[in-house]
């Protein structure tokens, strides 16, 4: 999210759900960020299946980026807006445990890590609290060696580790589109079984392949409810605490 007043936005709801005594874990990425970085340091981005490629030298970047400028810039956000926010990554008190992705149809994905298991006694430490954990897509392996994660994967695999009752996933789009170039075509309920068993009656590609699969598991390891929607309401997260979201996708 580099739009800083859907940023604000947003932060101003978390400062409700937490006024309200609801416990929010926010995790991000910086995609965007990092391919523009990137570039402006000589590192070209390649995708193979919505997934990030992540040699030697992006995966340094990466680090620099997700857990420097946009944790950083985030908590700073979040403390103008009175959240008392506290950026970390997934290598926190070994947060999220990885393990260097196999080869896979003949692409290595070099330092881009799956996750092997969560650990979520720091963020639980910090919501008991009242702090609001900021958590940046890197992971650690058993051997202290850092990893790119997909922010989509770590959220939903700390919904999983937290047993959260609900999940939000926050994208450009207003959740599944059957165009993606209409966005009155949006679908508000979709069922797992459909995107387990391929039997959807519209085309999705590119990264939301990846993204609907890792909603679908989170919605099957336990977590209550799953939802993806857009950042850009001005109410998308506090409309769903007490009812059913106007908004977005629910995964069911």
């Amino acid at each position: 999210m580099d739009d800083a007043a859907a940023a604000r936005s947003l932060l101003r709801q978390v400062r409700e759900c937490v006024a309200a005594g609801i416990r929010v874990v926010l995790v991000h990425g910086g995609g965007q960020r990092l391919t523009s970085v990137a570039e402006r340091l000589g590192h070209t981005s390649t995708f193979v299946g919505g997934r990030r490629v992540t040699d030697a030298g992006m995966i340094e970047v990466a680090k620099l980026v997700f857990a420097g400028g946009v944790g950083t810039d985030l908590a700073a956000v979040a403390h103008g807006e009175g959240v008392s926010a506290v950026a970390l990554s997934g290598v926190a008190a070994g947060l999220l445990q990885v393990q260097r992705r196999p080869p896979r149809n003949g692409v290595d994905f070099g330092w881009v890590g799956d996750v092997t298991a969560v650990d979520p006694k720091v963020l639980l430490a910090l919501t008991s609290n009242g702090f609001v954990p900021m958590v940046a897509s890197l992971g650690v392996d058993d051997d202290g060696l850092v990893y790119n994660v997909n922010a989509d994967t770590v959220a939903c695999a700390i919904a999983v580790g937290l047993r959260a009752s609900r999940l939000m996933v926050m994208t450009a789009l207003d959740g599944v589109l059957r165009d993606p170039s209409d966005p009155q075509s949006r679908v508000p309920r979709l069922n797992i079984s459909h995107i387990r068993s391929g039997c959807l009656d519209f085309a999705i590609s590119g990264g939301m392949i990846p993204k609907l699969e890792s909603l679908a598991a989170a919605r099957e390891q336990g977590v209550g409810q799953v939802l993806l929607a857009s950042w850009h309401h001005p109410d998308g997260l506090t409309s769903w605490i007490h009812a059913e979201s106007p908004y977005g996708t629910q995964l069911v």
